[in-house]
Formats: C-alpha cells, structure tokens, sequence
C-alpha cells in the first residue's frame, strides 16, 4: 500500500483493487474445477479410468479435465485412436448380446407356446427392449441413490444422460468431497462397468429393434404392393365391363 489511512478514499480504493484481483484470481480457480482435492487425490486410477471411458465413448463429463500442455496432446491423440475401438466394440458387443438376448427370448417363446413353431423366425419386440432399458436405468437409479444421497430425480438424471452420450457432468458418482476416498474409488470402479455394459445393452436393444424394424417395413412394402395389384385388378376388370356394356348398347 502507498497510502495510510490519512488519505482514506485513495486507501479504500486501493483496497476495492486489491481484494477485486484476489476475487477474480479465485473464481478462475474455481471455474477451472478446482474441487477443495489435491491432484494426487483427483487423477486416481478409478478416477483416470473413467476419465478414458468419458473420452473414447463420448460422454464427456467434464469434472475431470487435462491441464498441462502434453495431457492435452495425449487426450487428443487418445481419442483419435480410442473413438473408432468404442465404434467396433458397440458394434460387435450389440451383435453378441442380441444374439444371446434373442436366443433366450426364443426359448422362453417356445415354452410359453403349445403350437409348433421352431421354423417361424422368432422377432424380439421393441417393447420387450424397451423394458430392458428401462430395468437397467431402475437399477442404476436405485444403486446411485442409495450410495451418492441423491434424490431419485438426479440418479435416473444421471443413468440417462450417461447411457444416452450426454453427460453434463453436473452429477458423477464418487466427487463427493467429503465422503471416505476408498469408497469414492469404489463408485468410480462400479460406475466405470456400468456406464460400459449399459452401452452394450443399448446397442444390443438398437439391434434388435432395427431388425424389427427392417421386417416391419418389409411386410409395409409386401402389402403396399399387394394393395396395388389388387387395386389394379379391380381397375381392369372395372374397364372391361365398362367396355362390354357400351359394346352391348351400340
């Protein structure tokens, strides 16, 4: 301070400065997800684990963010590399888990039906993958709730927004400040395998609804075309009859 109290507004105007500098030096902390936690204690291997999953799947959380040159280069590169392995791994796990979904549905079919219809190709419902999805965001709702506090609201909140790529980041399991760091770890692990499996059950219900789909469209197009022949049938023999009448009266 170059002023004492004697000259008191150019004191207080030097101290509105100062104390606006540490405000502003503050909120730039904050913004850039400062949390009350040391490094050490954030980029954990739980925490760096999930960190990956947001990247090569996309959610994209945000509460975990590189700060240093070089870690945004490896991110960078990390996603360039990881991205196009999530795109085969949503693919061929949606095949599998449809494979092995429909399987069960056709045996629970075939024993809830006295008819014999082991030659009909068997379909899986939209519905039935409706509840699917709807059964494992329950599940996840419940399951973060219980450990996270959360209301009921904010954990389906979160359970679809994560299976669904959006992810805020305005909730994530585990950042609690205050709660113990082994059971922060803990939700972290959990949260990692159930983020990664329910993608792999949406993929496996968007395989399964898209093969009804493709079968309801093929019997839209089947009727589409029966329609018209019989239309055009009824059109000909229309005309026909029409031709003989006036053949008749002339």
């Amino acid at each position: 301070m170059k002023n004492n109290i004697f000259d008191r507004l150019q004191f207080r105007l030097d101290v509105d400065k100062v104390l606006k500098l540490h405000q502003d030096d503050v909120t730039k902390i904050f913004k850039h997800g400062y949390d009350e936690r040391s490094m050490d204690k954030v980029w954990t291997f739980p925490a760096a684990l999930m960190f990956c999953l947001s990247i090569i799947t996309m959610v994209g959380y945000g509460n975990m963010v590189p700060k240093t040159r070089e870690g945004k280069i490896l991110t960078m590169v990390y996603a360039l590399f990881g991205i196009p392995l999530y795109v085969l791994y949503f693919k061929n796990m949606g095949q599998i888990l449809a494979g092995s979904f429909k399987w069960i549905y056709r045996r629970i079919y075939e024993c809830s039906t006295e008819k014999d219809d082991s030659r009909r190709k068997i379909i899986v419902p939209s519905t039935a993958c409706l509840w699917v999805i709807f059964a494992y965001i329950l599940t996840g709702a419940i399951m973060f709730s219980e450990w996270e506090q959360w209301d009921f609201l904010d954990s389906t909140y979160f359970c679809v927004t994560s299976l669904g790529k959006v992810g805020f980041g305005d909730l994530v399991p585990g950042a609690d400040v205050n709660a113990s760091n082994h059971g922060n770890q803990t939700k972290l692990i959990i949260n990692f395998i159930y983020i990664l499996l329910g993608l792999g059950i949406v993929a496996m219900c968007f395989n399964l609804m898209r093969e009804e789909i493709k079968v309801k469209l093929k019997e839209m197009n089947e009727d589409f075309n029966q329609c018209l022949e019989d239309t055009k049938a009824k059109f000909v023999n229309c005309c026909k009859r029409n031709k003989e009448e006036f053949e008749e009266e002339y």
